[in-house]
């Protein structure tokens, strides 16, 4: 029997944003596409980190005290005091809160060594990179269950 990969599960067509993009523009393509998060790439399509909707709540509720050091990046100084103006946040590019750590594979990966990554981790997606560490592909929790799913049918 044929292993299951990385390949076998991932979406291919993953969107990306750039870490220029305006938070306020990110909110609206979270919102379109119902995604929860994105990888953030460069202009040679190399992943420099991640962005979420929790990212994004985090810095609402916290500011930069929402994140702690060696797990986030610490936007130091983009929010100080308890009140977070909103309008400011809104204006910062997604570089000022995306997660600068990603945890990466290649499309030839074993499937449970990506579920190993996703529980390990305790992350909810993996992003796929091919031999130039480019964007090809992301597994998600959901990709798993979809595809545990239709091999239980």
């Amino acid at each position: 029997m044929k292993q299951t990969t990385a390949k076998n599960v991932m979406t291919k067509k993953v969107q990306s944003v750039s870490p220029e993009m305006p938070l306020s523009a990110l909110i609206q393509k979270l919102k379109k596409t119902k995604f929860s998060g994105f990888p953030v790439v460069d202009a040679k399509r190399q992943v420099i980190g991640l962005i979420s909707q929790n990212d994004v709540l985090r810095a609402l509720a916290h500011g930069t005290k929402g994140f702690q050091k060696g797990k986030r990046k610490a936007s130091t100084g983009l929010l100080k005091g308890p009140a977070v103006n909103a309008e400011a946040l809104l204006s910062q590019p997604v570089r000022a809160l995306m997660t600068p750590r990603t945890i990466t594979c290649q499309p030839e990966t074993p499937l449970s060594g990506v579920c190993s990554l996703m529980a390990k981790n305790r992350i909810h997606r993996v992003v796929v990179l091919n031999k130039k560490r480019q964007l090809v592909g992301l597994v998600s929790a959901t990709d798993v269950l979809r595809w545990l799913a239709k091999s239980r049918s």
